[in-house]
């Protein structure tokens, strides 16, 4: 899984339509569909621990803690504002 979610996220930063209409998926399902249109195999469970990491890492931010990719991406100027609903 590991590779995938990588190869996932750098697709997300380089496709910010792609963030937006996964992001803005209300179900894992709505969310696994829009991955397979890009090519990605991705199950629920799988879906669903990402969106967990994802959600940990965003609250971390909101306590001022920045992991190294967010700290990396602020020292570049590079900014993706997504909500995330599933």
């Amino acid at each position: 899984m590991e590779k995938k979610v990588e190869q996932l996220l750098e697709k997300l930063k380089a496709d910010g339509e792609l963030a937006k209409k996964l992001f803005s998926q209300d179900t894992a399902e709505g969310a696994q569909a829009v991955l397979k249109e890009k090519g990605f195999d991705l199950s629920v469970d799988e879906i669903t621990k990402l969106k967990d990491t994802i959600t940990k890492e965003l609250e971390k931010g909101a306590e001022g803690e920045l992991s190294d990719d967010a700290l990396e991406n602020v020292a570049g100027g590079h900014s993706v504002n997504i909500d995330i609903n599933w």
